[in-house]
């Protein structure tokens, strides 16, 4: 009993001294956790004010679409629409399918990198019975299923196809016959039977294209019949019946667009534009294109102009059209419209943007239903599908 008392009077004692000396002494239930007021209030405003900028934060882009997801960001090359996904291709070589609904990755497989193979054609095919597409590389045409991944049939260009077309890698394929790009001109191969033919002759050029030629606003063909020219990027087109390729001048200076007619041997339309725009085809298998403003039905020779603008203009079929206007030149605060052949100069309908000037956006492809907009906030990479009709 008196230790009892003496360890109590010893303990009064020291606290007394710890408070003489400015201690401050909480008398604590250890039954009740320990806490700290002070922390918990910068914790919860904390949290508040994420949860406040989380709901307040707009979108990158404004707009109903699907987010395709695990997505190799910065890579994608170009894309095909199929009835119920998207099919891509990257730029190192991946395919990929994603569902036209959810954005959800069905499969995706290695079949080569574009640069190394110098692809340069990816597209829907009929050509062959169980293949709905194709890939074209510089020595050899891969047929591919939408459906089924593992099903891939690779078609080696002809010897003397490759023999003679040199470091173009340019050709185009219809059915059994073959267009190249030569040293003379583009030659033609009827790839069952071997026989060829040099259809298109370099030195025909200056003689049969360039007296046709219409006339570009911002550009125009003005040598003579001395300037040496070549035919480039030969295409079949209007089911395989013509040619459209380019005619380009030695010094690069002088660039035409034409349109033969295989048949008739004779070309029907040429146009001399400015070597700092460019020339795009095919679309829907008959419309060629001049720097996004120029679209010319290679069926009928009838061609329509767009006022220029501070814009991109994009279609899959010459007749429902994508219009992409930006808020300055890197591509910010970008704004998406559509309208038909008719109505898309008066302004169109706005069916996506960004939403704050600071995201830059892009347009990687145009498919008969739906725009692939690529969205780059600082240094995340985004790519979303949206229906244009």
């Amino acid at each position: 009993m008196k230790k009892l008392i003496f360890t109590i009077f010893i303990m009064f004692v020291l606290v007394m001294f710890f408070v003489s000396c400015g201690w401050k002494v909480e008398i604590v239930d250890p039954t009740k956790p320990v806490e700290n007021d002070s922390e918990l209030v910068i914790s919860q405003e904390e949290k508040n004010e994420e949860m406040e900028e989380k709901e307040t934060e707009e979108p990158s882009l404004l707009a109903e679409y699907i987010f395709l997801k695990d997505f190799d960001e910065r890579t994608s090359y170009d894309f095909i629409e199929f009835e119920d996904r998207i099919v891509s291709y990257s730029v190192l070589g991946d395919i990929s399918a994603f569902d036209i609904e959810t954005g959800e990755k069905i499969y995706e497989f290695f079949l080569g990198d574009i640069n190394e193979n110098a692809a340069f054609d990816f597209r829907k095919s009929d050509e062959k019975e169980g293949f709905d597409y194709r890939v074209s590389w510089k020595d050899r045409i891969i047929y591919l299923s939408s459906e089924n991944p593992e099903l891939i049939e690779t078609v080696f260009l002809p010897e003397n196809v490759m023999e003679t077309m040199g470091g173009y890698a340019s050709y185009s394929v219809y059915d059994e016959k073959i267009i190249w790009q030569t040293e003379n001109g583009i030659r033609m191969m009827d790839m069952k039977t071997g026989e060829e033919s040099l259809i298109l002759d370099n030195a025909i050029i200056n003689e049969k294209v360039r007296p046709i030629a219409k006339i570009a606003i911002d550009g125009m063909w003005i040598g003579d019949n001395g300037v040496e020219c070549a035919f480039e990027n030969p295409r079949f087109i209007c089911g395989g019946t013509k040619i459209v390729a380019i005619a380009v001048s030695k010094d690069m200076v002088y660039w035409m667009v034409t349109i033969y007619d295989i048949e008739s041997g004779e070309f029907e339309w040429a146009y001399s534009y400015n070597e700092m725009t460019n020339a795009d085809y095919p679309f829907a298998d008959k419309y060629v294109v001049v720097a996004g403003e120029k679209w010319i039905n290679a069926e009928t020779g009838n061609y329509k102009n767009f006022e220029d603008g501070d814009y991109s203009l994009y279609s899959f079929d010459g007749i429902e059209f994508v219009k992409v206007s930006w808020q300055d030149m890197e591509g910010r605060g970008m704004e998406v419209f559509t309208g038909n052949f008719e109505n898309i100069e008066a302004g169109g309908e706005k069916i996506a943007e960004i939403s704050r000037e600071e995201v830059k956006g892009h347009i990687v492809a145009v498919t008969e239903n739906y725009i692939v907009i690529r969205v780059f906030e600082g240094d995340v990479t985004d790519h979303y599908i949206v229906r244009y009709r």
